[in-house]
């Protein structure tokens, strides 16, 4: 519940969680139950999760393009059980 708070774009997998709990995750994935991330913690983060599919640019460029490419990816990726909507969603939530 607390990323969902914070960070309500991501659909924080069991996944996600137990990388988290494990002490393996990036140092980034600390913060998402802090704080709202920023344009620049967004981008480091799917880049994370995406790796290199489609290169991402930068939202501090273009938000657009970014939300745009971004929805490309995301719409390749199976949706992830979302504990918080009870349902399967996307990984990102790009409306």
């Amino acid at each position: 519940l607390e990323v969902y708070l914070h960070n309500p774009w991501l659909t924080y997998t069991n996944g996600l969680h137990r990388l988290r709990e494990s002490g393996l995750a990036p140092d980034i994935f600390e913060d998402l139950d802090e704080r709202k991330f920023t344009a620049d913690e967004i981008f480091e983060t799917c880049t994370i999760l995406f790796g290199n599919l489609i290169p991402l640019p930068h939202p501090q460029k273009s938000w657009s393009k970014f939300l745009r490419v971004l929805k490309e990816v995301v719409g390749r990726e199976e949706r992830q059980w979302n504990s918080i909507h009870k349902r399967f969603t996307s990984w990102i939530d790009v409306r």
